[in-house]
């Protein structure tokens, strides 16, 4: 499931250029688009916990 998460990254220029930015904002508005409710916010804490 992860495998097939990062390939669908990969295939996104967007997606891949966002993440590697670590700009989760952006990443998130792609990947669930202007109705995102906070998905970038979890990104960002989750990222920091690690």
């Amino acid at each position: 499931m992860i495998r097939r998460f990062f390939i669908f990254i990969k295939a996104d220029n967007r997606l891949l250029k966002a993440i590697r930015a670590k700009d989760w904002l952006a990443f998130a508005l792609v990947y669930n688009g202007p109705r995102q409710e906070g998905y970038d916010k979890r990104m960002k804490d989750n990222y920091n916990a690690l």
